[in-house]
């Protein structure tokens, strides 16, 4: 009869931690157009809606925050809080309380919004509004982040026909691999719409003291798996001496 060979303590460490990020990241590689399910999917989440920032006209200039910036690669962008306030010719489009920030790109596609965050983060969600409401429909909303599953980009709001004005839309996603930056490119023409409510949660670091239980934990089971084998290798080398 074959023997059942143990694995050695590093071993045995490494596949738990591997089955470990295996299980998490099955249960957080997921996108949302739900905010409900969104919230109650992914804990820990922070929210800026901008209500701590002043108005701004459309221009070049990035908005920035302390949690996170936003930027353009084709101008422009804006703070709006109200309608036509500061920026006239624009509705009031905030989902939360007044304020939120308003990306157009004139008569030419709007191009790409870059968000990037303070510190790394493993899950991102946001409302936009009046996206697609411009004639020709605008396509799709591509999403992409600068690590991980996402890393190349899902498309995450088909607009096959032109949307309502005022129409809100909400869009999220979860991975296990953090990143810094999500992008989403926009292939409206002549279209502007609203950016608010940019829900995130920051990445966890494992406390050292989590990892060190762990470590000790499997070293003693896998010094009491092989003491029983030892133990009957030394019985068999006294009764044959």
């Amino acid at each position: 009869m074959s023997q059942l060979s143990l694995p050695s303590p590093l071993q045995a460490l490494a596949l738990a931690a591997a089955l470990a990020a295996s299980a998490h990241a099955q249960a957080t590689t997921q996108t949302y157009s739900n905010e409900a399910l969104f919230l109650a999917a992914v804990p820990g989440l922070t929210m800026e809606s901008f209500e701590a920032l002043d108005g701004t006209l459309l221009g070049s200039a990035p908005v920035i925050t302390p949690l996170l910036s936003l930027s353009v690669s084709i101008p422009g962008i804006a703070v709006q809080t109200g309608a036509n306030t500061p920026q006239p010719g624009y509705d009031a489009s905030a989902s939360d309380g007044s304020h939120y920030v308003l990306v157009y790109g004139g008569a030419v596609a709007p191009g790409t919004l870059t968000i990037t965050f303070a510190q790394p983060v493993t899950a991102f969600g946001f409302t936009s509004s009046d996206i697609g409401d411009s004639s020709p429909p605008a396509g799709a909303l591509r999403l992409s982040t600068n690590t991980g599953t996402y890393a190349s980009g899902v498309d995450v709001l088909s607009l096959s026909s032109s949307q309502p004005s005022g129409a809100f839309q909400f869009i999220g996603l979860a991975q296990e691999q953090a990143f810094t930056q999500v992008q989403l490119s926009f292939g409206g023409f002549d279209d502007a719409y609203g950016v608010d409510e940019i829900y995130f949660a920051t990445a966890a670091v494992p406390e050292p003291e989590s990892w060190a239980l762990m470590a000790l934990g499997l070293l003693g089971l896998c010094l009491r798996a092989r003491k029983p084998r030892h133990q009957a290798a030394t019985q068999i080398a006294t009764q044959t001496a």
